[in-house]
């Protein structure tokens, strides 16, 4: 993770100087950015959260070395979710952890999150409504961090 760290001075910031703090793990030039900035640069590996790297190939998920974890919950899987978003997101939240998707354009990116926020609320209530113990989107809403990204 790199972060470039910028103060601009012009006679109009002498007062109030601009600061500006850019995060990177995927820039390849980052040290050209940094000078072109007139920036300091600083490099960590540090994580406050582990990464944890999974492959999914089908419905399972394997680790790094490709040994199988597990597979997917065929309950939570959603019609037109060929990619099973649903499910997975829903794990993570349900163990109290984030969730970060990154998608190629705005566009997707809405949809998704319209899609995701849709699906929630429709197993939270369907399992109120039939009186089961599955997913309750409300029990897990102070520790949901859904954030969706898109990149051009």
């Amino acid at each position: 993770m790199c972060t470039i760290q910028c103060f601009f001075r012009s006679e109009n910031t002498h007062r109030h100087p601009v600061q500006i703090i850019g995060m990177s793990a995927t820039l390849p030039n980052i040290h050209l950015l940094a000078k072109w900035l007139f920036a300091d640069l600083y490099v960590t590996d540090y994580r406050p959260v582990p990464l944890t790297e999974c492959i999914k190939i089908g419905t399972s998920l394997y680790d790094s070395q490709f040994k199988k974890r597990c597979d997917i919950d065929n309950d939570y899987i959603v019609p037109g979710d060929d990619e099973h978003i649903i499910p997975l997101c829903l794990e993570t939240v349900s163990s109290n952890h984030s969730v970060l998707i990154f998608c190629p354009t705005r566009n997707w990116c809405e949809k998704l999150c319209e899609t995701i926020a849709r699906e929630f609320y429709r197993m939270s209530r369907d399992s109120k409504c039939q009186g089961g113990t599955g997913f309750n989107f409300f029990t897990h809403l102070d520790n949901i961090q859904l954030v969706l990204l898109f990149s051009i």
